[in-house]
């Protein structure tokens, strides 16, 4: 069973002057009402969003293995009794790694949960402070990517120069 994509509103949508371009969040959580309230939220990020929800971790994992390309996961902690880490294991072994951000009850939080980047409160604040959190959230996995990928260069180019200076100096003996 595939999750019920959101209706989205595109005529109505402001286009960010930095767009993400085609993005697909997936919101995993029990109840329709959630789902909805997540969905106009996320309105605000970009004008090519598209949220689909899962009402269970099976129908979750169902729908990723369809959407590999899946740029943010919104999960509800307390869905299937707070057994959503192993969906988050799941989803982190794709080559795309999706943000993952919490939405976890209105108390206080020591900590983030390990398996998130980022937890948010359910509360009143909610609809307004999500498309903050998931902007922050891609920004950072954007970020982190291009490190590691500065990293690998950087090291490319390290062994590169390493194999030229051999190359020059065994060139000098001769």
């Amino acid at each position: 069973m595939e999750p019920d994509p959101l209706p989205t509103d595109r005529e109505t949508q402001p286009v960010l002057a930095t767009s993400w371009g085609f993005m697909k969040v997936l919101f995993l959580g029990s109840e329709r009402s959630d789902a909805q309230t997540v969905a106009t939220a996320l309105r605000g990020i970009d004008d090519a969003i598209t949220v689909s929800w899962a009402a269970h971790l099976q129908h979750g994992v169902t729908w990723l293995n369809d959407n590999r390309d899946v740029a943010a996961l919104v999960v509800d902690a307390l869905i299937d009794e707070g057994t959503w880490p192993s969906f988050v294991q799941h989803a982190r072994s794709l080559a795309l790694r999706p943000a993952v951000v919490a939405i976890v009850p209105d108390e206080p939080v020591s900590s983030v949960p390990p398996d998130a980047d980022v937890c948010i409160r359910r509360n009143q604040f909610l609809t307004r402070d999500l498309p903050i959190v998931v902007t922050r959230a891609l920004e950072r996995g954007a970020r982190l990517t291009l490190e590691q990928k500065l990293a690998a260069a950087d090291k490319r180019l390290a062994e590169h120069q390493a194999k030229y200076e051999i190359g020059m100096a065994r060139a000098e003996a001769k």
